[in-house]
């Protein structure tokens, strides 16, 4: 039997799946990345749409032992409904002295990629949050540095507040952060 090249370690848990492209440290390209938050309500989605201000992502070849770190701007409740805009006030979403967080030590080999587990959060709110993230383009820039582009899905349960028509907000919220990666 022949060795595949180019797959993770996991191949003998069923998991044929391709190694992060360069092991090492990964700098998020704040100008080109993004946090999108999706809240559904009865007939309409709102969206909350955060920059991504700084991050770093350490890919190693082994499983379980990648990190990542995220830090968000304040959304812009440009796109959302007076609801959704309010629920983002409540748990403190637009405070610029509070940024929003994404930390996760558990990077680990998906069906769709990678998956990863870590906590969303600011100082008056924290969520679980688990994501599939999928490789778009792997490629050399003109400068001679790798860059990727990333897309990783999750959701989070929305915790609720005492408002009035509270209950027409969903619980779930979409998460979706596309990152443009250069390696160091």
């Amino acid at each position: 039997m022949t060795a595949v090249r180019g797959l993770s370690p996991l191949r003998a848990g069923g998991y044929g799946l391709p190694l992060p492209p360069r092991p090492g440290s990964w700098q998020v390209e704040p100008r080109r990345s993004t946090l999108e938050l999706r809240v559904r309500e009865l007939h309409r989605t709102s969206r909350l749409e955060a920059p991504v201000v700084a991050g770093e992502i350490a890919m190693t070849t082994a499983a379980g032992t990648s990190a990542l770190a995220l830090q968000f701007g304040a959304p812009s409740t440009e796109h959302a409904s007076t609801m959704a805009g309010t629920w983002a006030r409540d748990v403190g979403l637009d405070d610029p002295d509070q940024s929003l967080r994404y930390a996760s030590s558990h990077v680990l080999a998906s069906p769709y990629g990678w998956r990863s587990c870590g906590r969303l959060g600011s100082e008056r709110f924290t969520a679980l949050l688990v994501m599939d993230a999928r490789i778009h383009a792997v490629y050399t820039r003109l400068d001679g540095h790798d860059a990727m582009d990333v897309t990783a899905v999750g959701a989070i349960r929305r915790p609720w507040t005492s408002r009035l028509g509270e209950s027409l907000l969903r619980s779930r919220v979409l998460v979706r952060i596309r990152t443009h990666l250069v390696h160091d």
